[in-house]
């Protein structure tokens, strides 16, 4: 059933829903859209800017996503996935360095996760 429902009238929470839901369809316009309007409806939630960033991650745009999963960490400093993802995608663009110290952050944060097996996984791939 098509949804009848404007966009501008729903939460952050059913906007990231439907942009999930648009990126699973192939629709990655659609999902970087709801999700826009997801950050203008909460600009300070960070799960806008946490889905985002992986929209970003998952369409290779590993740039916004460092800057979305930053934002992520402003708001939020122990949100210990968000340094995982930003330890990747710093990684992806060839940023050893801070990849290490977002995977370090991630161990200090969540200690279970030490020896963390992306952080000894990418600097043996750098060399």
């Amino acid at each position: 059933m098509p949804c009848l429902v404007r966009a501008a009238d729903n939460s952050a929470a059913d906007l990231l829903g439907l942009a999930r839901e648009a990126f699973d369809q192939g629709k990655q316009e659609r999902a970087f859209s709801l999700t826009q309007k997801a950050v203008e409806l909460e600009p300070k939630n960070p799960q806008v800017y946490y889905v985002r960033g992986r929209l970003h991650d998952a369409g290779g745009q590993f740039e916004k996503a460092v800057a979305d999963f930053s934002q992520v960490l402003t708001l939020n400093p122990r949100a210990t996935q968000a340094y995982q993802l930003r330890g990747t995608a710093q990684f992806k663009l060839g940023n050893v360095q801070e990849s290490i110290a977002d995977f370090d952050k991630l161990i200090e944060l969540e200690p279970a996760q030490a020896p963390h097996q992306d952080r000894g996984e990418h600097p043996r791939e750098a060399r």
